[in-house]
């Protein structure tokens, strides 16, 4: 009796082991569709490799379920969309700054390519590099859109995109499909370009094409306008001239207090900017912008192009937040 009634007692102990082992089952993560937008729930699984593929297959499904439902999608894209492209990003270790060649261009640290005083200071680094930044995959051959981009097209077309928000800089979600409506690029775009001296836009034209491929600087080929009447009113606004740019000096003083895109948070980084800034500075790098030109042609402004990308220094673009207030209510 005591050893028939020893085994019973192990026996229990399993069984009730066995039992409270099948109860804790793993729990696994899927999307309800029947509950905006999206409601985590829980269901059951074994945890074999089968049963997360189901899992994936059937998220994807509940997630294009509640896709076919809206109406008013926004859509936040980053560097990883254009990644498989083809295109580096910025800070990863096989991304731009890693790969880039700091003492070929001419610069202190990577970060210098996309800072705007040294654009304004010496544009020819940022230009020698374009190349690379507008055809990373070598000659003339352009970078294609992803699936990803193309479905981002397909949302607009079935009438249910309302914003696409992006940090990237390349554009292929117009090339894919995507209305320049729905675009909001928070770091701009390189798909066009402004002249520093009259502020006039230009796309992505043959002669930008041409001195990117080259690593040339591009100036700005407007045409200026000649007549009796500007030379007459010449000596009068002489004085209006120099007023104007004791404001805009004035202007910049006061928009460098204003938000602005910035190279990093970490203090121990920005302070090695402004020490990066003075070593700059006793460089004596500061040229005028139309010495970089061979032989300027006297009716063309002739003004250094700048890609409309906004570089460290710059004031953010207000259409993100015009537009973020825009959707919010939508």
């Amino acid at each position: 009796m005591p050893i028939s009634s020893k085994i019973s007692s192990s026996e229990k102990r399993a069984a009730a082991a066995a039992t409270k082992t099948k109860k804790k089952k793993i729990k696994k993560k899927t999307f309800d569709a029947t509950v905006p937008p999206f409601q985590l729930t829980t269901s059951s699984s074994n945890g074999d490799d089968g049963d997360l593929n189901s899992s994936f297959t059937e998220a994807i499904g509940s997630v294009a379920e509640i896709l076919k439902s809206r109406k008013r999608i926004i859509v936040l894209a980053g560097a990883g969309m254009s990644v498989s492209c083809g295109i580096p990003d910025f800070r990863s270790p096989q991304g731009l700054y890693a790969n880039l060649d700091v003492q070929e261009l001419g610069l202190i640290c990577p970060e210098d390519l996309f800072d705007f005083e040294c654009f304004q200071d010496d544009p020819r680094p940022f230009y020698k590099f374009a190349k690379a930044l507008y055809f990373p995959l070598g000659g003339k051959k352009r970078v294609q859109p992803s699936d990803s981009h193309r479905f981002l097209a397909l949302l607009e077309q079935q009438g249910k995109l309302l914003r696409v928000y992006t940090q990237n800089i390349d554009g292929l979600e117009e090339v894919a499909g995507v209305s320049s409506k729905r675009m909001v690029y928070a770091h701009g775009s390189l798909r066009s370009a402004s002249c520093l001296k009259c502020k006039v836009k230009t796309n992505f034209s043959d002669s930008l094409q041409k001195s990117i491929q080259k690593g040339e600087v591009a100036y700005c080929q407007k045409v200026k306008l000649h007549n009796n009447k500007n030379k007459i009113n010449k000596n009068n606004k002489s004085s209006a001239v120099i007023q104007n740019h004791q404001s805009s000096t004035q202007q910049q003083q006061i928009r460098r207090v204003l938000t602005k895109r910035k190279r990093s948070t970490s203090p121990v980084e920005e302070q090695q900017h402004r020490q990066r800034i003075v070593v700059r500075k006793t460089q004596q790098r500061s040229i005028a912008s139309s010495s970089f030109r061979s032989a300027e042609e006297e009716n063309c402004c002739g003004g250094v192009l700048k890609p409309n990308v906004t570089f460290f220094g710059e004031t953010l673009q207000d259409n993100v937040r015009r537009c973020l207030e825009t959707d919010r209510e939508k």
